[in-house]
C-alpha cells in the first residue's frame, strides 16, 4: 500500500477555519493507493488547472469542474466521485509541473507534484476516486 501524506509541518500556525482534518484525497477504488493533501495545496492546484483552462492550455478536466462549480466532492454533502478523465488530469498536471513552482505554505512543491503525477500514472487503469474529508 502506497500512502502519500501532505506537508502539514511547514505551516506553523493554524490560519483561520485550518484544521488537520481538512483535506482532499485521491484514492483507488481498492483503497490501496492514497494520496493525501490540504484543502489549501488543492486550491492552489485547482486554480492553477483553472487559469491553464482560461488559456486554452488543457481542457476542463472533471476535478476542476467539480471545484469551480461546487458540486461532487466540492458539494455540500461531499460525496465520493470516481475521476473519469485520468489521462487529462495527468495531461493538466504536467502542464503546472513545466512552471516554476515557488514555494510557500499553501502550493505544493515541484516534488510533490511529481509524486502526484506518478501517483495517477501508476494507477491510470483503475478507478480513482476524490473526496474531501
Amino acid at each position: 500500500m502506497y500512502d502519500y501524506e501532505y506537508k502539514t509541518a511547514r505551516i506553523n500556525q493554524p490560519i483561520y477555519f485550518a484544521y488537520e482534518g481538512d483535506e482532499v484525497i485521491f484514492q483507488t477504488a481498492n483503497q490501496k493507493n492514497i494520496y493525501k493533501m490540504t484543502r489549501f495545496e488543492f486550491d492552489w492546484l485547482a486554480n492553477e488547472m483553472f487559469e491553464n483552462w482560461q488559456r486554452s492550455n488543457q481542457k476542463y478536466i472533471q476535478i476542476l469542474e467539480e471545484w469551480n462549480e461546487c458540486k461532487g466532492c466540492f458539494d455540500l454533502d461531499g460525496i465520493t466521485s470516481d475521476i473519469k478523465d485520468i489521462e487529462d488530469t495527468i495531461y493538466a498536471l504536467e502542464i503546472i509541473a513545466l512552471n516554476k513552482i515557488k514555494p510557500d505554505n499553501f502550493n505544493l512543491t515541484t516534488n510533490e507534484l511529481e509524486t502526484l503525477i506518478s501517483f495517477f500514472r501508476k494507477n491510470v487503469s483503475q478507478i480513482i476516486q476524490i473526496y474531501t474529508s
